[in-house]
């Protein structure tokens, strides 16, 4: 523990005093206003929740994971995943089509299922590239 003269801890003390001195005169008046609106029934309390570009930046960034990621796993009238629905799809497609020529549940489940690669990828890629998890 390093040792701390008594003068040098006096001059702090008092220059720590000196400054919040300002503080100091407003706290009764604070304290008053407090329990007024405490015997009213109405404390009030004053909070900002995006107070920072830290805070909007994290809110961003998981807005543009999260939309992309519902699309991809919930796109439709139901909510029945959008890659899942294309396998689907092309299980039927694969079932009543002939070998050689593709039918529209064939070209709607392999769309389908490139629209799911290309919205994940895009979420890995920005996990990635952000460096977050």
């Amino acid at each position: 523990m390093p040792d701390i003269q008594p003068s040098t801890l006096r001059q702090a003390a008092e220059a720590e005093v000196l400054t919040q001195i300002p503080r100091l005169r407003r706290l009764p008046q604070r304290i008053d206003d407090l329990l007024g609106q405490a015997t009213q029934g109405k404390p009030g309390i004053r909070m900002s929740s995006f107070s920072n570009q830290r805070d909007v930046d994290t809110i961003t960034t998981l807005v543009n994971r999260v939309v992309p990621a519902i699309i991809s796993s919930a796109l439709g009238p139901r909510p029945s995943a959008l890659g899942l629905g294309s396998v689907l799809l092309l299980r039927v497609g694969a079932a009543g089509a002939s070998a050689t020529d593709p039918n529209v549940d064939e070209v709607l489940g392999y769309l389908g299922l490139a629209i799911a690669a290309v919205l994940m990828l895009r979420i890995v890629a920005g996990v990635v590239r952000d460096g977050r998890s």
